[in-house]
């Protein structure tokens, strides 16, 4: 939380699920934070917009101008990372990504670190061990900032990300 402001919070939750982790930190924090939640899934508490949260991102980053922007996924959630930048919004990303046994990294986040299709298809437990880092060289490339990135000890295939775009 200390990479928090001070500050009331408008965060968007683009994979909310059941709020558990803004509700957490909302009671917590000392300032008001409003939460816009995102979900998929219709089998979910509370009020939130139903559908793609790719759909969603664009109409609220420009017109609520968000502090935060929340990408808790399962999977890498490189499609929203990728539209953040695109939008150029301005604020605070959020990430947890997590490789599955049978799935690599996007490859579009691959061709864009300039890794060849021919690595892609045959050093792909190589890019999994690199995973991690290949992620904050992608985040370097496209104007992240204050990037921190944790990594279970235990785990190969799971980071937490906080960063900043402007």
């Amino acid at each position: 939380m200390d990479v928090l402001p001070d500050a009331p919070l408008l965060v968007v939750d683009a994979f909310s699920a059941d709020e558990e982790i803004w509700s957490a930190i909302r009671r917590q924090r000392k300032f008001p934070t409003k939460v816009i939640r995102i979900e998929k899934g219709k089998d979910h508490c509370g009020f939130f917009l139903w559908g793609d949260n790719l759909k969603f991102l664009p109409e609220i980053v420009e017109h609520a101008k968000p502090d935060a922007v929340d990408l808790d996924a399962y999977g890498v959630p490189f499609a929203q990372m990728q539209l953040l930048r695109d939008l150029r919004y301005s604020g605070m990303v959020f990430a947890t990504a997590i490789l599955s046994k049978i799935a690599s990294l996007p490859n579009a986040m691959l061709r864009d670190l300039e890794i060849s299709d021919a690595m892609i298809r045959d050093g792909s437990r190589l890019i999994t061990y690199q995973f991690y880092d290949l992620i904050l060289e992608w985040l370097n490339k496209n104007g992240a900032t204050d990037i921190r990135a944790i990594r279970k000890e235990d785990s190969l295939r799971k980071m937490y990300l906080s960063y900043r775009l402007n």
